[in-house]
């Protein structure tokens, strides 16, 4: 039985299990978006360990040599392209999977990736938006940074479900999650800490497998970007599923408190 969204709101638990679901049902074809996208930062991070394994080596382990190397040009320019072609990657995931939930299973994945192209324009403003916004919250009080970051989570769900711009995506997530804020942090938290033991468990394996083997650091970051990338391939997917039921389920509850607000008007006519 193929994957339905929900026609009611749901729990926390609801949503997180619908998540699942939609993770399960779709994982045949989010699964290579997933390898794109870490492949784009993947081959940054083996250019770095290449290069951190010249600049850290018997003859040379000045740390002044290393922080040298991660603010050159070089590396700057090659992280940002890496990051810029992982939008386009992580983009085409959300599309395929807003389209696998709407009940289009077909949506090629050349298509998705064009689409992931087309909107990356709305993906990079809506990144430095969100990020700028959470970090400057975070940097001056911390607690305004908290409640941006429960209050904006929900911008790209809306510019790949709706097909909307970055700032339209970025108040539709702030309309709906008004009253709603700890519903969605939990959410959110909860998928935040998915994410973290994921990443952490295989980054413990890739350590100890760098240790065992006495390998060198070019060897020892070979390993961490190969299970950087088997990470994301489970936990990104997982993560957008979680994303768009919320979006949904966020949507049918605002259009429930409008429908209620409205009959509670016309019955005081």
């Amino acid at each position: 039985m193929s994957y339905e969204l929900p026609a009611a709101p749901l729990s926390i638990g609801g949503v997180l299990d619908s998540a699942i679901r939609l993770y399960r049902d779709s994982i045949r074809r989010s699964w290579v978006l997933a390898l794109l996208y870490s492949g784009a930062l993947g081959v940054f991070g083996l250019v770095w360990a290449v290069a951190l394994g010249k600049v850290v080596g018997p003859a040379a382990k000045d740390p002044r040599q290393i922080l040298a190397l991660m603010f050159s040009p070089v590396m700057l320019a090659g992280l940002a392209i890496a990051i810029l072609v992982s939008f386009v990657f992580y983009g085409a995931l959300m599309k395929t999977l807003s389209a696998w939930a709407q009940g289009n299973q077909s949506l090629p994945l050349g298509e998705a990736i064009a689409i992931g192209l087309r909107r990356f324009p709305a993906v990079v403003l809506g990144c430095l938006i969100n990020g700028l916004a959470v970090g400057i919250g975070l940097i001056l009080l911390i607690i305004p940074g908290i409640y941006l970051f429960g209050k904006m989570p929900l911008w790209m769900a809306a510019v790949f479900v709706d097909d909307v711009g970055a700032m339209e995506g970025l108040r539709r997530s702030w309309r709906l999650t008004r009253g709603r804020w700890w519903h969605g942090a939990v959410i959110i938290t909860v998928a935040v800490i998915m994410i973290y033991v994921f990443a952490l468990a295989f980054g413990l394996v890739a350590g100890a497998i760098g240790a065992l083997a006495h390998l060198s650091i070019t060897g020892r970051e070979v390993i961490n970007q190969l299970f950087t990338v088997g990470s994301n391939m489970i936990v990104l997917p997982m993560f957008a599923s979680i994303l768009i039921v919320m979006y949904h389920d966020f949507k049918l509850r605002d259009e429930g408190g409008d429908l209620a607000a409205r009959m509670g008007a016309l019955g005081k006519v």
